[in-house]
């Protein structure tokens, strides 16, 4: 208890502290962090409704029969990982060299 307080002192006061609980499915949500990290690293786009079929399928695969999937499970999930939804751009078209001579 009294660690609790000291840590509640030493913490950055304009954040919100000890706000998330611990998730119910740990290590259903490491396998999922780790699948959407390797899309990402492969350059495959993930959306949420890719991460609720694929966090579906595993938790077939584990034997976890209580796990609903929702879109407000992925957002939470998301947010206790520092993940995000990222969209991938590319280089916009280079002008013609007769345009950059006219500059």
């Amino acid at each position: 208890m009294e660690e609790a307080k000291k840590d509640l002192i030493k913490a950055d006061k304009s954040k919100k502290t000890l706000c998330s609980c611990a998730p119910k499915w740990p290590k259903l949500e490491e396998y999922v962090k780790n699948w959407i990290i390797d899309h990402r690293k492969n350059g495959i786009a993930v959306s949420p409704k890719m991460i609720l079929i694929e966090a579906r399928r595993l938790a077939i695969e584990m034997s976890i029969t209580d796990y609903a999937g929702t879109a407000s499970w992925c957002e939470r999930f998301m947010r206790r990982n520092g993940l995000c939804m990222c969209t991938k751009t590319t280089i916009a078209q280079r002008l013609p060299h007769e345009y950059e001579r006219r500059l």
